[in-house]
């Protein structure tokens, strides 16, 4: 979901109504005891307090934006790895660090970009709902340009996607195993409406990219699309350990440092957060890391919450978040035997709130809406082409006039969900955001494979 937005100049934010006020004062007070722990507490209790927050802000609506910038460094230091690796294969190399080798170099080839390197910078915009139990995700339909305003009209009915929201893409998921259904808008001068229904949750969504206090359930799975707060404190790390430390925010004040180790990898990536306890125990900063062969520590990413903000009584949430991404330099790596490779931001990310309501009401999202009557989709289950509303002849009529455009203009095209055509635009992107992380892993492989 690919696109460029104007976001709005002010954040908005709705009033609370009186039993969200009743709700969330009494989950306040029965929370103002809650961080002050007689002893180091468990990791468990301090997600505890941050599932208690993310229920006090009850179901929310989110619209956010969120500006990526890649940086030329990155695209110039994965020429320097892939010349690395291109010469290692041809100087014999073989089992598996030929075959980690060949791998390597097909993600590069994927996310190397054509020309010169440049910084790149990509805007999105989302709104998302979700009571998180199931979401609505919108974002600017591919085939439409955006003015920065998502529309405020419910979504009930499968006629209010044609009536309100031609230019807007909607992704809905109810949870429980239930199909996901993807409205992509109305592509102009095409008299063919295009949707999806998934029978799992869509598999190709990751440009797609939730905010903080997004989290909806693990049957959702996609933790890659999570935020990172979300993904820290719901990834799969058994084993944690906690220790005190002081925030300095203006004031001296007591907070916890959390580390996260993963199941058999003991050079990571470990996770380690501080976490606030006197606002929503949201993690003022979270960094994700691995040990270098010299045991010194590499950052792969970072996360900041720049500004926290109680949204209404007991409930906090981070309006404005920045994340870092590293990658190994090649370009200056080390001639020496047993050198590190330096470090250099890969791609930054900040993430804005422009409009957050708490206890949204959600009797203006139906999460199982279907598709507009005479919508083609693709069904998963029979492999086929379907019509909403339609029969087996008028799917036939319809592919017919798809297969006499195509004729005339190549990139009208039918494509299932999980290749819409928003993808041709972002899978570059999608690529050249993952490839800097993945060769940091790759060198860690690599050098546990040498020492066996």
């Amino acid at each position: 979901m690919h696109n460029t937005a104007i976001p709005r100049k002010h954040r908005t934010r709705t009033a609370w109504p009186p039993t969200h006020w009743l709700y969330t004062c009494i989950l306040g007070v029965l929370s103002c005891t809650s961080p002050a722990f007689s002893q180091v507490p468990t990791f468990d209790e301090l997600k505890a307090g941050y599932v208690q927050n993310l229920r006090a802000c009850g179901a929310l609506r989110v619209t956010y934006t969120v500006r990526t910038r890649i940086t030329k460094d990155s695209v110039e230091s994965l020429r320097a790895e892939q010349a690395i690796l291109q010469e290692a294969v041809s100087n014999g190399i073989d089992g598996d660090v030929l075959q980690a080798a060949r791998d390597r170099l097909d993600e590069i080839a994927a996310a190397l970009p054509q020309g010169k390197a440049t910084d790149v910078v990509v805007q999105d915009a989302y709104d998302l709902w979700t009571d998180h139990q199931g979401l609505q995700l919108r974002t600017p339909s591919p085939y439409h340009d955006f003015d920065g305003q998502f529309p405020d009209a419910p979504i009930v009915a499968p006629s209010d996607l044609v009536d309100s929201y031609p230019e807007i893409a909607v992704m809905s998921w109810p949870g429980d195993g239930q199909t996901a259904t993807v409205w992509p808008g109305l592509k102009p001068d095409s008299p063919i409406k295009h949707g999806v229904v998934s029978q799992h949750t869509p598999a190709d969504l990751t440009t797609a990219r939730f905010p903080p206090l997004g989290y909806t359930r693990e049957t959702w799975g996609h933790i890659t699309q999570w935020h990172p707060i979300d993904q820290f404190f719901f990834a799969d790390y058994p084993q944690n350990t906690v220790v005190s430390t002081v925030l300095q925010a203006g004031e001296d004040r007591e907070a916890w440092l959390v580390r996260r180790i993963p199941p058999g990898s003991p050079r990571g990536p470990f996770l380690e957060a501080v976490i606030d306890p006197k606002r929503g125990f949201i993690p003022v900063s979270i960094r994700r890391f691995v040990l270098q062969r010299d045991d010194s520590e590499f950052d792969l990413d970072t996360c900041l919450s720049d500004t926290l903000e109680e949204i209404a009584p007991g409930a906090w949430y981070p309006l404005r978040t920045t994340v870092s991404k590293y990658s190994q330099d090649f370009r200056n790596r080390s001639k020496e035997a047993g050198g590190t490779v330096p470090a250099l931001l890969s791609h930054h990310e900040s993430w804005v709130v422009t409009h957050i309501d708490p206890d949204a009401d959600m009797a203006l999202v139906n999460y199982h809406v279907g598709l507009p009557d005479m919508t083609l989709y693709y069904d998963e289950l029979t492999g086929k082409h379907r019509l909403v509303g339609g029969t087996a002849e008028d799917v036939d009529a319809v592919m017919d006039q798809i297969l006499a455009r195509r004729s005339a203009q190549a990139e009208e095209a039918i494509t299932p969900l999980d290749q819409a055509g928003n993808a041709r635009n972002t899978t570059s992107l999608q690529w050249l955001l993952f490839a800097n992380v993945l060769g940091v892993l790759l060198v860690l492989l690599l050098y546990r494979i040498a020492r066996r």
